[in-house]
């Protein structure tokens, strides 16, 4: 078509030009369009053999509908804050702060040992037998220490709760971020529908006409 029109252009405005100009031109375009449909029909007979269709098969190409997932809002966040990686990571921290905040309780257990042996000794014959085993407990409680273990409750106890206030932020701050990716959703989704019927119009007069 550029051809034809630069020609036509050329005829139009003064003396045509040597036919063979012509000539080697229309020769230009016709090998370009032989060698465009000869790459079509070899890359459309392995695409046909890649999908297990004849060689012959002529493919056209249409245009997917577009995806429309029936997803309201509150669920698209409910899901997002179970799945995110970043509410995972603050509900393990707090898992870990908790535990914490027992092992610090335990600070007020009594610390408890057992021993055991067994010994062969011929020494002191006339207390201990020759050969003789023993079991022993023994116990250690710590009454004051300076409010170290009260310290160390607090803090652990304030840890977890600073913890678990992070798991809150958190899945306010992802579902903030999936309001936000929902309403662009659907405002991108209506243009592109918009879009789409415009076109369909577009086609529809085309055709009548």
């Amino acid at each position: 078509r550029k051809a034809q029109a630069k020609w036509m252009a050329v005829s139009d405005s003064g003396p045509a030009r040597i036919p063979t100009e012509q000539q080697a031109d229309a020769f230009a375009v016709a090998k370009s369009m032989l060698l465009a449909v000869s790459k079509v029909k070899e890359l459309t007979a392995s695409l046909n053999d890649l999908l297990g269709l004849p060689a012959d098969t002529r493919l056209v190409l249409v245009p997917p509908e577009p995806l429309v997932e029936n997803l309201s809002l509150n669920e698209a966040a409910a899901n997002a804050t179970t799945g995110s990686a970043e509410v995972i990571e603050a509900e393990q921290t707090a898992i870990k702060a908790h535990a914490g905040s027992k092992l610090a309780k335990m600070e007020y257990f009594p610390t408890i040992a057992v021993m055991g042996g067994y010994t062969h000794q011929n020494v002191i014959n006339a207390v201990l037998k020759e050969n003789f085993g023993y079991i022993g407990v023994v116990g250690t409680y710590t009454l004051f220490n300076g409010g170290k273990r009260e310290r160390g409750v607090n803090e652990a106890r304030a840890q977890a709760e600073a913890a678990d206030l992070g798991v809150q932020l958190t899945k306010a701050k992802v579902a903030g971020a999936v309001k936000t990716g929902y309403l662009r959703l659907e405002r991108s989704r209506q243009l592109y529908q918009l879009a789409r019927r415009m076109v369909s119009g577009a086609r529809v007069v085309e055709a009548k006409y």
